[in-house]
């Protein structure tokens, strides 16, 4: 039995524990992370301008990509869309002199000038402009700490959440986690909760020091070789995240004192709650979800490495395809 069993959490992505399973208790559990993620394909889950703006970026060199990135510096995020447009007309035009050697593409190129009034469209080119500047300042190539990473790099990131939760850093407790801990049979006096190196929430639906928490990420190091930490290890995350779950249901009931309508019940308890992993210029996104009789399951829904050259500046269409992901 693993680690995590133990605690009642069925980590899909050990192969420890995918042993265990039937073939067909396993295509359940997929089915039902697919089914909360809304798959057919990572595509559909995005806004269609948000879309229309990743595939024309992926058809980009990282000359272009870096050129683009300037230019939201200078001209902004419309100024951007105009920029890419163009760029988008000329691929158009090199394409029709291969129609006869290549298979007939899908319209790709219709990034429209009034996309650059969308949230989602926006945070894209602005995680390409930050990109740029933190490899121009040569950041990934200097000795970092922890928080210098996560000051002039992570931000960016995760600036998709911005409209969603409130964003805290700089080694808080979780209070779902002490909660935890503290009502636990064998608990000491003076349990403390996990410490957490971000955590994203909402001051709007608790009084709590740190609002209704929904999500976090912990930083294993800001040195490359603290890499394996993330991988051999991320019991501490899937457990805090049922925490803020079982925290957030119990707090639904007290609202509701003690009453709560099947369908409002069902669709908490279906809610699938994410967490981040980092270390140096890598992070790993898990998502966490209740399957029942007390149960929860996680599983790895991406991994990426943030780019520390231009020529890595590709990079950062996946980076904003999995943050939005999340987002949604």
């Amino acid at each position: 039995m693993t680690k995590a069993l133990h605690w009642r959490i069925v980590d899909a992505s050990n192969p420890a524990v995918i042993s265990e399973f039937s073939s067909e208790e396993f295509e359940e559990l997929n089915a039902m992370f697919a089914s909360m993620l809304g798959c057919g394909g990572s595509k559909e889950n995005l806004e269609p301008s948000a879309e229309r703006c990743l595939q024309i970026l992926d058809k980009l060199d990282w000359e272009q990509l870096k050129s683009v990135g300037n230019i939201v510096k200078v001209n902004g995020i419309k100024g951007a869309v105009q920029e890419v447009r163009r760029m988008s007309k000329d691929l158009e035009n090199e394409q029709s002199w291969f129609d006869d050697e290549v298979d007939e593409m899908p319209a790709l190129f219709d990034l429209k000038e009034e996309d650059c009034l969308e949230n989602d469209v926006g945070y894209i080119f602005e995680l390409l402009r930050y990109a740029c500047e933190w490899i121009k300042k040569s950041i990934p190539q200097r000795h970092n700490s922890e928080r210098d990473v996560d000051v002039f790099v992570k931000t960016h990131i995760f600036s998709c959440l911005d409209d969603i939760t409130d964003q805290h850093f700089g080694e808080m407790v979780s209070r779902a986690s002490r909660d935890r801990r503290a009502n636990a049979r064998d608990s000491l006096d003076n349990a403390e909760g996990y410490h957490v190196d971000w955590m994203f929430t909402r001051h709007d639906l608790s009084n709590e020091s740190w609002g209704q928490e929904f999500s976090m990420c912990e930083r294993a190091g800001s040195k490359l070789e603290n890499k394996s930490k993330i991988l051999s290890d991320t019991l501490r995350v899937q457990k805090t995240i049922r925490d803020m779950h079982k925290a957030l249901i119990k707090d639904i009931f007290a609202v509701g004192n003690g009453a709560v309508s099947k369908p409002v019940l069902n669709a908490f308890t279906k809610l699938l709650m994410p967490g981040f992993i980092s270390s140096y210029f890598f992070i790993r996104t898990i998502l966490v979800l209740y399957v029942g009789a007390g149960f929860y399951a996680s599983i790895q829904l991406s991994e990426f490495n943030i780019p520390t050259t231009y020529e890595q500046l590709g990079d950062i269409v996946n980076i904003a395809r999995e943050m939005l992901r999340v987002k949604v």
